[in-house]
């Protein structure tokens, strides 16, 4: 019995009555079916700690024979990578239901390794504390535990059914499901534990439920930056919501903190600015239900638009420009969403514009080609780029 799977038997005992049984007979009734669950309880809780502990020990020696291999930050069939950098976080073939994480091998220093897996071991325990106390049903701490291989500590942490990546979690929270409860939930987790490091794949949704798994917590900055974000990537938990149901959840559990009182106008402004994004957001939407993206998201620009835009004297340059918009929508692999995938950065040095000398017919075109509906907008025009949402 895998001791991270989520049904672990437990008995059922059906009610029934006992019309015959009175005074010392139903508390002997009662001391015998007492003293039954005692006994498998013991039975259970002694298979569950010998289970955990096989598979403790499964894993350390199936990392120990691939340490090679993870030293190079290499893949094969039993292994594989899910993040590297400063950290390497990585899944076991033999072991699915788990998912290891350790200070990067190339770079390891093992006193300091070992302190951020106790130190991830500790926020973890303390996360669960808090939402035992505070009775939250929709935030979930995955279980975790730590082997050491060579002096050096690792996590083996549970596996949570979950999509990866920041573009995907992202995609789930923009299907606005009914989230009010795991939002509140979420607002004063921050507040009570001071996690700051909130970002899609630190908060990603369980597949098939409402349910929020909260990952990597050692980060305690306090519940400002976890709700509005700060530097090092940080987004914030208003900067993950991706609708104004969503945000007015939010806001209103935030107000009740006293947070938004600490800094009354800086509050107001980030305010305003995410129900801005959010109205942003829904025009996008909007236009990519009109034109048809969300059915194909390599939809691409028809080159009968040219002779709509008005500009003849550009025509043969918006044919070029339309062209080379449609090769970077169809080549563009950034397809965790739509946003993401249509979002283009025009190089006006790029070889196909080169023969034009004065660039500013490509602006032109495209204000053409959002004024007709073909493009969303024209996000921003930096040095000799032109970033714009298709």
């Amino acid at each position: 019995m895998d001791y991270i799977q989520k049904n672990l038997f437990t008995p059922k005992i059906e009610s029934a009555s006992y019309p015959n049984l009175e005074g010392e007979e139903v508390k002997l009734l009662m001391f015998l079916i007492t003293a039954f669950a005692i006994h498998f309880f013991k039975i259970w809780a002694m298979n569950y700690t010998k289970n955990e502990r096989d598979l403790l020990s499964g894993v350390a020696s199936l990392i120990k024979k691939l340490m090679p291999i993870i030293e190079k930050g290499k893949a094969n069939d039993a292994i594989t990578w899910v993040k590297g950098g400063s950290n390497c976080i990585f899944r076991l073939e033999d072991f699915p239901s788990v998912i290891i994480k350790g200070e990067n091998q190339k770079t390891k220093q093992i006193s300091r390794g070992n302190q951020w897996v106790q130190d991830r071991l500790e926020k973890a325990k303390e996360a669960k504390r808090v939402c035992v106390d505070h009775h939250f049903t929709h935030l979930s701490i995955p279980r975790s535990r730590a082997v050491q291989i060579e002096g050096m500590d690792w996590i083996v942490e549970e596996h949570m059914d979950i999509r990866i990546g920041n573009g995907a979690q992202k995609q789930i929270y923009q299907q606005d499901r009914d989230l009010d409860v795991t939002i509140k939930e979420l607002v004063w987790f921050i507040y009570y534990t001071g996690f700051s490091d909130v970002k899609y794949e630190n908060i990603p949704i369980i597949n098939g439920t409402k349910k929020i798994a909260l990952i990597d917590l050692e980060k305690n900055e306090g519940a400002w930056i976890g709700y509005f974000g700060g530097n090092k990537g940080r987004r914030g938990l208003v900067g993950c919501l991706c609708s104004k149901r969503q945000l007015d959840v939010a806001f209103s559990e935030i107000k009740k903190t006293g947070i938004a009182d600490t800094n009354r106008k800086t509050f107001l402004s980030i305010q305003e600015k995410a129900y801005q994004r959010i109205e942003s957001l829904e025009r996008l939407k909007n236009f990519y239900e009109k034109i048809g993206v969300f059915k194909d998201n390599k939809k691409l620009i028809d080159k009968e638009a040219v002779n709509q835009l008005g500009l003849d004297p550009f025509r043969e340059g918006a044919m070029i420009l339309i062209d080379l918009i449609n090769k970077m929508i169809t080549n563009n692999r950034s397809s965790h969403n739509v946003q993401k995938k249509r979002y283009l950065k025009i190089d006006l040095n790029h070889p196909e514009l080169t023969e034009y000398e004065d660039k500013s017919w490509v602006v032109k075109v495209l204000n053409a080609l959002v004024d007709q509906g073909y493009l969303f907008r024209i996000d921003k025009v930096q040095g000799t780029f032109v970033f714009i949402q298709a």
